[in-house]
């Protein structure tokens, strides 16, 4: 497809319109067709509301950062203890760590005070359904129902509770008031599926299946259940055939799971059976039948790409490890605790694995975990030496040497990893990054310009390090008063290799580099160039002022040199009016700019990381 384009001679202020035939795209140069929403934020201020603290937290939620979005709820209820929506939300959150109690206690919290809140009432219906009181899960189910935004899904809920109490004439009646709101609800649908055939029901039950597959060709629960149906081999052979992803078993275990929520053990053990053999499907095996021999089989068993997330399996895993003494019960269920942030439980078992533990990425794990330096490191250095031929065992260790600030360990071991695996991109960029840090700028330029970075989202490190490199490159140049080659590595250092991974933005902060060049052409005697360099500082500064970034000192450096403090004053009541001005890097700038000393010493430790700093002092020192 080729970009196609025109040129049409128009009048100054004439009106025109642009269709384009097709696509169904219109434009008028009038713009009276225009929407009137906003599109822009309401800049936010500085102190928070708990309401803003709420709605930043559930922006957190939704993007899965759930410790953070916990930390902003309990701040919203610091503010107001009786904050229904933090409350329901933090209780949410519970209920997805398996921790049902807690749950229970913060919606109870809701409903004695509104007891028709629809979302409290559902929370409390799946959290009682969890814990197997079925008489509050229906009651409460039964007042979230009275909400449109929970009735479908209530229902739903009531129709399973009923099958498990075997009331499929009740049941059957959940069911049909759940797809009455949604007749796509999927979980109502598959009710029905279950009750029919319970109640020997063949054609109907036949007939919701196919409108199942009607509305999702790939829906695994209702091959497998027309398999269960028909008990033909052919059927349970369609399921088979549809089940096509990395992670097959997983798909047998949430048919499995599905069939145990209806209370149908044994259909969920005969799923089971025909999946594909894997330690969690027979721990789920184990559990079910309350066969602990099984077990033997699955401590025997490797523990590569065993990754229980479930919160059901919670359960099973617990059972597990009451039932046997082998560490990779205990290694799994550390890694289901803490995919539910249940952090400090994940932490004692895997403290209790030791030293039975022989697995390189349990090492791995734990040291992630840990907060314990010298436990860390006695862990990565384990890891390697379990299996040092997986190339991640020395990432590890190479970015815990970089974090603790032990730079020459750092050095050693990515050289030996760089030698160890010469295709590989990740520990490529490592010793380019350890070299940058012992000083050796050159070298780690040379092995960053061997490297091919795959692009990914955010990949923007290499680029960074390679800037960083030049630049400090240039910077030693300067120092030994080398300003023509320094010239030289710091318009290199504008350049954005494409071999790094990212691509060259629209809108390029280059403010070091023009302040150096001006410095370096001050230095050769070319005074008539410098003027140009130096708007350029002061120019792009006026567009990047928001940005948190320190840069936004050297339009200050020129200012102090000209005196000129009103245009001072001016940035830097810009710089403290920016959305940006609580961030650390801005403090930073604002500090520097009133010669605050004292902050500048407080900021030190938020800014240790930010190698930018190290650049804006040497430039500062700059004779």
């Amino acid at each position: 497809m080729q970009v196609f384009t025109t040129t049409v001679g128009l009048d100054g202020n004439s009106p025109y319109e642009v269709t384009v035939t097709g696509m169904d795209l219109n434009f008028k140069s009038d713009k009276k067709n225009m929407l009137k929403r906003p599109f822009t934020a309401t800049p936010r201020s500085k102190e928070l509301t708990h309401d803003a603290l709420y709605r930043e937290a559930v922006e957190l939620k939704e993007y899965r950062e759930y410790e953070e979005a916990l930390s902003l709820f309990r701040k919203c209820l610091q503010a107001d203890s009786l904050h229904f929506g933090a409350l329901t939300d933090i209780a949410e959150l519970h209920y997805r760590s398996g921790l049902y109690d807690s749950a229970l206690f913060l919606v109870n919290k809701v409903l004695r005070n509104d007891t028709y809140h629809p979302k409290a009432n559902y929370l409390a219906g799946i959290t009682y359904k969890a814990k197997g009181d079925f008489i509050n899960a229906i009651e409460s189910f039964g007042w979230a129902a009275r909400s449109m935004e929970f009735r479908s899904a209530a229902y739903a809920h009531m129709a399973a509770l009923k099958i498990q109490e075997g009331d499929y004439q009740l049941a059957h009646h959940y069911a049909q008031q759940s797809l009455s709101y949604n007749k796509y609800n999927f979980n109502a649908l598959h009710s029905l599926a279950v009750i029919y055939r319970k109640q020997n029901s063949k054609e109907k039950a036949e007939n919701v299946l196919n409108e199942i597959l009607q509305y999702d060709a790939l829906n695994h629960f209702a091959y497998y259940e027309k398999s269960v149906l028909t008990r033909s081999q052919g059927d349970l052979q369609k399921f088979q055939e549809v089940v096509k992803n990395e992670f097959p078993y997983q798909t047998y275990l949430e048919v499995a799971l599905e069939y145990l929520s209806y209370g149908l053990k044994e259909e969920a053990i005969e799923v089971l059976s025909k999946a594909p053999q894997h330690p969690l499907i027979k721990i789920w095996t184990a559990y079910l039948k309350d066969d602990a021999n099984i077990l033997q089989e699955v401590a025997a068993a490797s523990p590569a790409f065993v990754f229980p997330y479930r919160t059901e399996t919670v359960q099973a895993l617990e059972w597990a490890t009451s039932k046997s003494d082998s560490w990779k019960f205990k290694y799994y269920l550390a890694l289901n605790y803490h995919t539910l942030q249940r952090t400090q439980e994940s932490a004692k078992l895997l403290e209790a694995c030791s030293p039975a533990a022989d697995y390189a990425p349990f090492f791995l794990t734990r040291a992630n975990l840990s907060g314990d330096s010298r436990q860390k490191l006695a862990d990565l250095q384990t890891a390697n030496r379990l299996a040092p031929e997986e190339w991640r065992t020395w990432n590890y260790l190479i970015n815990h040497y970089e974090n603790t600030g032990d730079y020459k360990q750092q050095l050693a071991t990515a050289g030996k990893a760089y030698k160890k695996f010469k295709n590989s991109y990740t520990l490529g960029f490592g010793y380019a990054k350890a070299l940058l840090n012992n000083g050796q700028y050159e070298a780690s330029l040379n092995v960053l310009k061997k490297l091919y970075i795959l692009p990914f989202e955010g990949s923007s490190e290499g680029r960074v390090i390679y800037e960083q490199a030049t630049l400090l490159s240039a910077l030693d140049l300067i120092k030994n008063k080398k300003y023509k080659n320094a010239l030289d590595r710091i318009e290199a250092s504008r350049e954005w290799p494409e071999n790094l991974g990212v691509g060259k933005p629209y809108d390029t902060d280059d403010r070091i580099q023009d302040y150096l060049t001006a410095y370096c052409l001050d230095k050769l005697g070319r005074k008539d160039e410098v003027s140009q360099w130096y708007d350029k500082v002061i120019e792009a500064s006026r567009k990047f002022y928001t940005r948190p970034t320190t840069n936004n000192v050297l339009p200050f450096i020129i200012y102090d040199r000209n005196n000129d403090t009103q245009s001072a004053k001016t940035l830097v009541d810009k710089i403290k009016k920016a959305d940006t001005s609580s961030r650390p890097a801005q403090r930073w700038v604002i500090a520097v700019a009133e010669k605050d000393q004292a902050a500048m010493n407080a900021l030190a430790k938020d800014l240790e990381d930010n190698r930018y700093v190290d650049f804006v002092q040497k430039i500062l020192n700059l004779e």
